[in-house]
């Protein structure tokens, strides 16, 4: 009987090596170049409306608030220390080469993300080729434009996902170069019993190649631990079968796998130092087979996406919770009895790829963001690999069986709808009011998205609706520490520092270890006239964290007003050494020169905070002062006016009034000058 055109990847002997299909996939491709060009345009497009996003929920810690990124000996501190979140120093590195290219400008970072995505997709056709699965390219286009995608590609801090899966797909890519040849020693036939379990070693380049990129993929995100298991998938696809020979070869990738989870997990557990979730492991095996549904029912069905889904609560009394596991398990059943069946085969193998691929997301073992969602679209940016796959596949395939001429109108139809899907969710990108307001209607019990509104209404000069978002923040989750000390900032920039100061011992009282907070009790206790109890807050604040440089410059300034110069000098320099675009530590230096009569150097230092941050009011204040020091009465009238303009714009009336008395005295007193 005629094989079935759907079956394309029969079994091959192990006496034969696998074609070196590779190199040579897109040479096989009729229009390689102009289906590559489709891609990227549509792609672009799709994207557009994110490109001009901000940054959003935990791009500050991971980008804009992250020292290891900013400092000049970041590199040292991502690979060396554990002072990131978590152990991905590949992405972080990443990171810190972007913030000198783009600094806070988020549109580079947005095209970088962009530019991977692309590439993934390009590397997903090549792949699919390779392993001889039909219409790779449909495949390739269809992960390329669906909307589940566009969380990793839209949101800053997914370059994680990115570069892992970019990773990913070159070490298969490179296990497959390396041939799944067996060697054939001319010796003895003990000799060769002795050396059999290495003669994988034929391909050794491209298999060590193979291995040192999914180092790289682990070290971007530990996501994609499943690779030895896609490995084998792979294996059984192209050979039929798997022998304790392939079990051999992906031994060192489990062993990547195991050493790079376990400082993965250690990382976590220094940074976040508590349980997430207590849940029993029925309660886990019953999320799993949920979220499996979950995320097919999203990838075939790709509507009514959330930036964060509702938190599931799960019940193992209630059957309903029980049906996704039973069909997880019935569907594979039935699978594995009809893999030797043209369609059977397929469709299993891409069945065990999605499932194999949510391996790390289903809640077996938790991260950070689980306290919110046990779900999420980024999760599955491996996974939906399969179904795009598996569309195309039997989408050609039944097409041709029914003699329709229609495949191609409708891939381009469903092409076409994933475009304008992709296109509407990356609009929700283009600021965080837009993407947060837009989440709230879907899920709007979530305090994570209350608190993270109420910090772009807060830096869009909103605080009355800041504040309302933080109080619901607080009303759903009375706990939440960020949400609390959000509300303390909110006092002490409308100079209520007693209620700030209740506020952020409030969150101390939940998290005393928290050096941000002891920061900023420390500041509004400074307000207050109360620099004893400040000096020993901002000296926690350093302790608890060495590299956070305001702790270390409110801490300079309290040193200063005590008399103790040089050890506030000392400060100010670890500062600028921890973040060399702190202004406030270079006026606090300047400071210090003003009060030691080193006006030249006062000015210098007073140059240095503006070019940092050049509406400083304060800073041209007192450089007018050290200008008129220094017999400069037109650099000081300068400076003066620099000072009354920017008061006057950040409604500092009096200080602006007090500017202006200076200013008309000093004008007298130069008109009496001979």
């Amino acid at each position: 009987m005629a094989r079935s055109r759907f079956n394309t990847a029969t079994p091959v002997t192990r006496s034969s090596p696998l074609p070196d299909r590779v190199t040579d996939v897109l040479k096989r491709s009729r229009y390689p170049f102009a289906g590559a060009a489709i891609i990227v345009i549509a792609t672009c497009a799709a994207y557009l409306p994110a490109i001009n996003g901000g940054f959003v929920l935990d791009d500050d810690a991971l980008v804009t608030r992250n020292s290891s990124v900013k400092a000049s000996d970041g590199l040292y501190r991502i690979w060396f220390t554990s002072e990131p979140l978590d152990y991905w120093p590949i992405t972080n590195t990443v990171f810190w080469l972007e913030w000198r290219l783009w600094g806070m400008n988020p549109i580079g970072y947005h095209i970088t993300n962009l530019v991977l995505h692309i590439i993934n997709s390009l590397l997903i056709w090549v792949v699919l080729r390779t392993l001889e699965i039909p219409q790779a390219f449909l495949a390739a286009a269809i992960f390329a434009l669906h909307p589940v995608n566009v969380e990793s590609t839209a949101w800053i801090a997914q370059l994680k996902n990115l570069l892992a899966l970019f990773f990913f797909l070159l070490s298969i890519l490179f296990y497959l170069k390396a041939g799944f040849t067996r060697t054939s020693f001319n010796s003895t036939k003990v000799y060769s019993t002795i050396l059999s379990p290495f003669d994988w070693l034929e391909g050794k380049k491209s298999y060590w190649i193979s291995l040192a990129v999914f180092v790289f993929a682990m070290l971007s995100k530990t996501s994609v631990v499943v690779l030895p298991l896609i490995l084998l998938l792979v294996v059984w696809w192209q050979l039929g079968r798997v022998t304790w020979k392939d079990f051999l070869r992906t031994v060192p990738f489990f062993l990547v796998c195991i050493a790079l989870t376990v400082v993965t997990l250690w990382f976590q557990k220094e940074h976040t130092g508590n349980i997430l979730r207590d849940v029993t492991l029925l309660d886990r095996l019953l999320g799993a087979g949920a979220t499996i549904w979950f995320y097919l029912y999203k990838a075939f069905l790709p509507f009514d996406l959330s930036f964060v889904y509702p938190q599931w609560h799960i019940d193992s009394h209630d059957f309903v919770w029980w049906l996704p596991l039973i069909a997880t398990i019935i569907i594979t059943l039935i699978l594995i009895w009809k893999r030797q069946t043209s369609r059977g085969r397929p469709t299993l193998f891409a069945w065990v790829f999605f499932c194999v691929a949510l391996l790390p997301v289903m809640g077996f073992s938790d991260v950070g963001f689980m306290q919110h969602s046990l779900v999420a679209d980024r999760y599955q940016y491996v996974a939906i690999i399969a179904v795009a796959s598996i569309v195309s596949a039997y989408g050609s395939y039944f097409f041709q069986r029914l003699r329709w001429p229609l495949f191609m109108p409708a891939a381009a139809i469903m092409l076409l709808t994933l475009f304008l899907l992709t296109f509407q969710q990356a609009s929700l990108y283009h600021d965080a009011v837009n993407l947060y307001t837009a989440t709230l209607i879907k899920n709007p019990e979530s305090p994570l998205i209350h608190y993270n509104l109420g910090v772009a209404y807060k830096d869009t000069g909103e605080p009355v609706r800041a504040r309302e978002q933080f109080e619901q923040a607080v009303k759903l989750f009375p706990s939440y520490v960020d949400a609390i000390y959000g509300l303390g900032i909110l006092c002490a920039e409308n100079a209520d520092f007693q209620g700030a100061i209740n506020y952020y011992k409030r969150a101390l009282e939940l998290d005393s270890n928290n050096a941000e907070v002891h920061n900023n009790l420390g500041f509004a206790l400074n307000q207050l006239g109360n620099p004893q109890e400040a000096f020993e807050h901002f000296k926690k604040a350093v302790e608890l964290k060495p590299d956070l440089a305001k702790a270390r410059n409110n801490l300079g300034i309290v040193l200063a007003q005590k008399g103790q110069i040089q050890e506030a000098i000392t400060e100010f320099e670890s500062a600028i050494r921890v973040d060399p675009n702190l202004a406030e530590a270079y006026a606090s230096l300047g400071n210090v020169d003003l009060l030691l009569r080193k006006f030249a150097e006062a000015i210098d230092q007073y140059k240095q905070a503006l070019k940092r941050e050049p509406r400083q009011y304060q800073v041209y204040g007192n450089m007018a002062l050290a200008y008129a020091q220094l017999k400069r009465p037109a650099d000081a009238i300068a400076a003066a006016q620099k000072a009354i303009q920017f008061a006057q714009e950040q409604h500092q009336t009096q200080f602006a009034n007090q500017a202006e008395a200076w200013l008309k005295d000093f004008q007298y007193r130069q008109s009496l000058s001979p």
